[in-house]
């Protein structure tokens, strides 16, 4: 198993704010995910990659949309923006450009970035799925399950 001293970090920190979440041995994203997400006391998650793909100074961008009350759930995106952003290798891209095409194709969403490591919504929302996924297969997951409980959340309204 490859580590990238992420714990040293974390615990050299010695923040206690911050709960470290470790398996015995690597399970995947999508069950590490899992297990964070069963650990969040929180009102709203952000899920941002430890790579640091993305700035967390956008954190407030994203956290808008929800805490103005317009949304549940927000992506970020790597391909929409104003800013400089990173270049991206030919066939990644277009391996999201049709994973995403076929993700709004059975959500009826328009996302630009299904794939994206920046996801924010409120606990509450995340709480009412069921996800099992235990690799990359989670961002799917994820995204298919958040259109269906925003759209019966819509549907009641």
């Amino acid at each position: 198993m490859v580590q990238d001293g992420s714990r040293d970090i974390v615990e050299k920190m010695g923040l206690s704010s911050v709960k470290l979440l470790r398996h015995k041995r690597n399970r995947g994203k999508g069950a590490a995910l899992r297990s964070a997400l069963k650990a969040v006391d929180g009102d709203i998650v952000i899920i941002q990659d430890a790579d640091l793909e993305y700035d967390p100074a956008d954190y407030p961008k994203l956290l808008a949309p929800i805490l103005n009350g317009n949304a549940d759930v927000v992506y970020g995106s790597r391909f929409i923006s104003g800013d400089c952003r990173r270049v991206h290798l030919f066939r990644h891209y277009m391996g999201n450009v049709i994973l995403t095409f076929l993700s709004n194709l059975f959500s009826n969403y328009n996302l630009s970035d299904m794939e994206t490591c920046y996801k924010v919504f409120k606990r509450d929302t995340v709480k009412r799925l069921r996800l099992k996924e235990n690799g990359f297969g989670i961002e799917v997951e994820l995204t298919q399950k958040f259109a269906r409980v925003v759209a019966a959340y819509a549907a009641l309204q």
